[in-house]
């Protein structure tokens, strides 16, 4: 007997809202599973009759609907939930196959959307990534289909950032933004041989800690973070912003800081403070560096 697999990923945190006349509630209990070259999605019924679906493809850190070039398919309304299907074939046109596709769907009836999509869902031959936060996922998503998530990060987003990953995501985001990098094959630390150390250090992104050594395992502050991303977007720094903890912030880092806050890399926490010795996060890394490559 031919062996099927099947990789099942069900979502039940599904946005539920009013919305305004006309609009109904995205798919609900949307199931998605991949059985040998097709994907099927089922969800609940919904009130309303003869609905379409669009579906939505992550590619290149992009929606295939930004460019209206999503996949409209009529819902099939027979079984005990509403389903649709889409084979591998129909998917090339819109998405390149990494470590399988970032889908998010909704309703749409008579060419016009009346429902908001799902939150994003991810099938195919391997998770995007593990233990993130619902308000990340999108831009990790996208972080994965422009090649800039390190292979260390998948296994726990919610985890700190150590240096040498972040050598590895500011690299690559500095090549795709600015289309240039260096070859780092010369050793300028005595304690890693990561190339992506040795080229942050060559493209002035990063450097050591002192005495030859660049602490490849050590996590990130916010400070140090602010330092790497001014770097990678080429930051000015204007002090128009007040900080209630600035005494707190390392002279070495302070106009990065500003140029952080100024861009909106990163925020001041309710109280005003910016928290500059506290780590950051694998995924709060990614969703800053995305969310600027962007713009």
């Amino acid at each position: 007997m031919k062996k099927i697999f099947v990789t099942i990923l069900a979502i039940f945190l599904l946005p539920i809202n009013i919305f305004a006349a006309g609009e109904i509630n995205a798919p609900q209990k949307l199931i998605a599973s991949k059985i040998n070259n097709t994907y099927k999605f089922e969800m609940d019924k919904a009130n309303n009759k003869n609905l379409n679906i669009e579906i939505d493809v992550l590619n290149n850190g992009k929606w295939a609907s930004q460019d209206k070039k999503s996949i409209i398919k009529k819902v099939n309304e027979s079984g005990a939930k509403n389903s649709i299907t889409l084979t591998d074939d129909e998917l090339k046109n819109f998405a390149s196959n990494g470590s399988g596709y970032s889908f998010r769907l909704r309703y749409v009836a008579n060419n016009k959307t009346i429902s908001p999509f799902t939150h994003t869902i991810h099938l195919g031959d391997s998770p995007i990534s593990r233990n993130s936060s619902a308000w990340a996922l999108d831009d990790i998503n996208k972080a994965s289909s422009l090649n800039i998530v390190p292979n260390s990060m998948i296994s726990n987003m919610k985890a700190g950032v150590t240096r040498e990953e972040l050598a590895e995501v500011a690299v690559k985001a500095y090549r795709s933004t600015h289309n240039k990098t260096a070859q780092g094959s010369i050793d300028h630390f005595k304690d890693t041989e990561n190339k992506y150390a040795n080229i942050a250090f060559d493209l002035g992104l990063m450097s050591g800690v002192g005495e030859d050594k660049f602490n490849p395992k050590g996590h990130v502050t916010r400070e140090d973070y602010a330092v790497v991303a001014s770097k990678i977007f080429g930051m000015k720094s204007v002090k128009s912003i007040r900080i209630k903890d600035e005494k707190d912030i390392s002279k070495y880092a302070k106009d990065s800081v500003y140029s952080a806050l100024n861009s909106k890399i990163l925020t001041l926490d309710k109280d005003l403070k910016f928290n500059p010795k506290k780590e950051m996060k694998r995924e709060e890394v990614l969703s800053s560096i995305v969310r600027n490559m962007q713009k």
